[in-house]
C-alpha cells in the first residue's frame, strides 16, 4: 500500500464529517431557489439525515457489530500524513465500539449525495467522486466490511425512498384541514 493512496482514503473517510454542511452551503448559496423552495429542500434533507442516523444508532445499540480494524490478523500499518493522523486520533479517542453495521458513514453520506444529485446537477461530479471514494475507504481503511457498506447503501436508499413518499403526509393533512 502506498502512503499517498492511504492518505486519500483517510481524507475520503474524513469527508463524512463535512458532507452535510457542504450540502447546506450549496442550498443557501444557490441562485434560483425561492425562499420556500430552499426551506423545503432543507426540511427533506434534515428529515432524511436525521432518520438515517436514528436508525443507525438504534441498530448499534441493539445489535453491536465490530469492524475489521479491531481484529489485527494480517493488519498492516501504513504511513500517511495529516488525515491518517486525524483519523487515528479520532478512532483512538472517540470511536464508538460496535458501530459497524450498517455503515453510518455510507448511509449518512448517501443523503447529501442524493440531495445534491436531485437539486444541484452541476455539483454531481464532485459529490459523486467524494461519495464513491468514501464508500471505498470504509473497506480499504478496515473500518467496515463490504456487507456494512451494502447495508448502508440500502438503508440510505430506503430512508430517502420512504421519506419522499411519506415525509410530508402529516404536514399536508394539517394544511388541508384549514
Amino acid at each position: 500500500p502506498w502512503a499517498w493512496f492511504h492518505e486519500l482514503m483517510e481524507l475520503a473517510y474524513f469527508s463524512y464529517y463535512f458532507l452535510a454542511v457542504g450540502f447546506l452551503v450549496l442550498v443557501f448559496k444557490a441562485n434560483g431557489l425561492l425562499e420556500n423552495e430552499r426551506w423545503d429542500v432543507v426540511r427533506s434533507f434534515v428529515r432524511d439525515l436525521s432518520t438515517t442516523m436514528l436508525i443507525c444508532y438504534t441498530m448499534y445499540t441493539l445489535f453491536p457489530a465490530w469492524g475489521p480494524k479491531y481484529f489485527k490478523a494480517g493488519y498492516v500499518d501504513v504511513g500517511g500524513w495529516i488525515f491518517t493522523d486525524i483519523m487515528r486520533y479520532i478512532h483512538d479517542n472517540g470511536a464508538l465500539l460496535g458501530a459497524a453495521f450498517p455503515s453510518s458513514h455510507v448511509a449518512a453520506s448517501m443523503v447529501p449525495w442524493w440531495h445534491t444529485w436531485k437539486n444541484f446537477p452541476q455539483h454531481r461530479w464532485w459529490m459523486t467522486t467524494i461519495f464513491v471514494l468514501l464508500c471505498m475507504s470504509t473497506v480499504y481503511n478496515r473500518y467496515h466490511y463490504v456487507i456494512d457498506v451494502i447495508a448502508g447503501l440500502l438503508l440510505g436508499w430506503l430512508v430517502m425512498y420512504f421519506g419522499a413518499r411519506l415525509g410530508d403526509v402529516a404536514r399536508d393533512r394539517l394544511k388541508n384541514r384549514g
